[in-house]
Parts: C-alpha cells; structure tokens; sequence
C-alpha cells in the first residue's frame, strides 16, 4: 500500500485505477511507457440513486453489483487494476521504536494488540520504517481483512489477472510524492481531499507519508445543510440548487466561510496529536475543493501557505482524452491517480 515513487519505472503496461468514492465511481486508465503515466482513459460513473455512504456498498452485498454495473465503462483489458479502499474503512498509526529492539515484527505485533480494539487476525496492514535522526519511526497503514478479501475477490472475478488494493491515505501520498517531489523535501506538507461526505487528510513529513485519518463529520455535504438550514430546504435540495447555481453567492460564501473555520479548526486538533505545529504548506483537492473562495479562507484560517492540489501535473494525456473534463474534474481524480502510482512503483516490478 505505501510504495515509494521515487525510483524510475521500468514496466509498459495498463493500469486501471477505480475510486469508489459517495458522489460517483472515478475510473482512470494510464498507458505505462517508459517514467511516465500517460492517461488513456478518464471518466466518472454516478450511482444510479444517491447513497448515504461508501460502507453502504462495500458492506452490504451491492458492492458486487455496483462494480458489474460500472465495468461496462471500463476499457478493454484494462490490465493491472487499483482498488482504492475509502478512508471510512482505513487506518494509520504511527509509532517510535526504542533503538534496543531487535524483532521489528514482534514488536509491531505487540504494539498493534495493546492499541487496536480489534484481534491482529482480522486485520491486514503493511509496515513501513523511516529512520530519521538516528530514531526509527513506524507507520502500520490498517484495514480489515475481510472487507479487503470481498473487493479483491469481486475485482479479480471480473476476469482481472492482478489487483491491487490501495487505501486513500496511501493513494493521496503516492500523488502527492509523484506529482510534488521539490515540494515535500524537508517539509511538512498536508493534503486535504475534501469529498461530498468526508474529508481524507495525509500528512508527509519529509517525504515520508507520517499520518491520515478520515473526517467524517466534515465535508461538502457540511456546506450543503448550512444553505439547507438557511432556504429551508432538504440538503438534497440544497445540493441540488449549489450545483445548479441558483444558491445567492453571499450566502455561499458565508457557508464556505463556516465550513472552512471548522475544518481547520480540526486540522489542528489532528496535527497537534503528532506534534506538528506547523504546516509548510496545505494542498485542498476532491470535488468540493473548487468552491469559491475555499481556498482563501483556507488560506486565513491556516494561516499559512494553501494552494488546489493538481493530481495530473506530472501525468502526460493520450489524444484521445476529453481534456476540458479532466481539467474541469481534476480534483475528483487525486485518489485514482494516487492508486494508478501505487500500481506502476518499482515494488511492483
């Protein structure tokens, strides 16, 4: 799940990346020739009735039925294929290693039993050690093994010869990596994917991916039920309004402006939990990243460096790609890009 992108690819295939994410199933292609993805294929499948959350799907039996309805949009032989697990399902713990230990596995285990409320037979996680000033830090990246197991398997049943199952922290991290090597390197630096219903935030620290967690109490949907509560309108009507254009700007802006306060209110409260007191800079992406003025009030609330985070900006496009729609819906992209970079890392080869 975590990979390094730092080295050269060395492979020419197809890697199909799917991002099953609350507002609709994001699909990138990419052509591996050379160091570079070219991306092929792009589209955004939308479920046919709204859901109330990604574990809804991937929970219950209509997981199976969403990935037959959606393979029709897929090209053919897409190759290898990227699962993105949501960060609903996703977690990251972080931990220091005493110099004097000499099983890292065993001590892994032993850290994993007394933290999690779960046994280490129904998990699955990897283990990744980053050794900075002489003190080794462990991130364990976690999911659980059945949920893991029912999307590899339906996957697989499609007639995919290799899949390979991300998770958003990771896949966010692997884009971030990619796509802003000068960036990162001795730096602290913060992407926030900012969803319909959650917000999944990644830090890297040093070019090393310390730290993610998923927000479920904020996302677009927060801005939503402020101008729901405003009109006096169901949320689904005020979605529906936003998107149409039809929401008064000045109210807009009020909504954005309390999301954006709340938002980094809780970004701090994160970070202060791994001892991050400041941000060298904070990238915004997913659908609701382009809201107006989002990333100024980002901006003042942070006060800090802010800037839209763009997941194609080391990517290369094939001719036949709708340009004007990638770049309209670049933001929805990140976790799927992030997954397509996990696929074609030299781990893999």
């Amino acid at each position: 799940m975590l990979d390094k992108v730092k080295r050269l690819f060395k492979r020419s295939n197809v890697v199909t990346a799917i991002d099953l994410g609350a507002s609709g199933v994001k699909i990138l292609s990419c052509n591996i020739t050379g160091k570079k993805p070219v991306v092929s294929y792009a589209t955004i499948v939308d479920y046919s009735k709204p859901i109330l959350s990604v574990r809804e799907i991937i929970e219950d039996r209509s997981f199976r039925e969403v990935m037959e309805a959606i393979w029709r949009h897929i090209p053919e032989n897409p190759g290898m294929v990227s699962f993105v697990m949501p960060g609903r399902f996703v977690m990251m713990h972080r931990f220091e290693v005493p110099e004097s230990t000499v099983n890292l596995v065993s001590y892994v285990e032993e850290e994993l039993k007394s933290t999690l409320p779960f046994p280490l037979e129904d998990i699955v996680y990897d283990t990744v050690v980053n050794y900075r000033g002489g003190e080794r830090e462990v991130v364990c990246v976690i999911t659980q093994k059945a949920v893991l197991q029912n999307c590899q398997n339906v996957i697989l049943n499609m007639g995919v010869e290799d899949v390979v199952v991300d998770t958003a922290f990771t896949a966010l991290a692997n884009a971030l990596v990619y796509n802003y090597p000068e960036e990162i390197e001795d730096s602290v630096v913060v992407l926030l994917d900012v969803g319909r219903l959650n917000t999944n935030l990644v830090v890297v620290i040093d070019g090393f991916p310390t730290f993610g967690h998923c927000i479920a109490d904020l996302s677009g949907s927060t801005i939503d039920a402020f101008v729901a509560e405003r009109l006096g309108v169901e949320i689904s009507e005020a979605e529906r309004l936003k998107i149409d254009g039809m929401v008064d700007p000045d109210l807009i802006e009020e909504a954005v402006k309390s999301f954006s306060s709340q938002l980094a209110g809780e970004v701090m409260a994160l970070l202060s939990r791994i001892n991050v007191q400041v941000v060298d800079k904070l990238y915004i992406t997913g659908g609701s990243s382009i809201l107006p003025s989002f990333s100024r009030w980002m901006k003042e609330h942070m006060a800090g460096q802010v800037a839209l985070f763009n997941p194609f900006r080391r990517l290369s496009f094939s001719k036949g790609v709708d340009r004007i729609f990638v770049e309209e819906a670049s933001g929805r992209f990140s976790l799927a890009v992030g997954g397509v970079i996990a696929c074609i890392s030299s781990e893999r080869e």
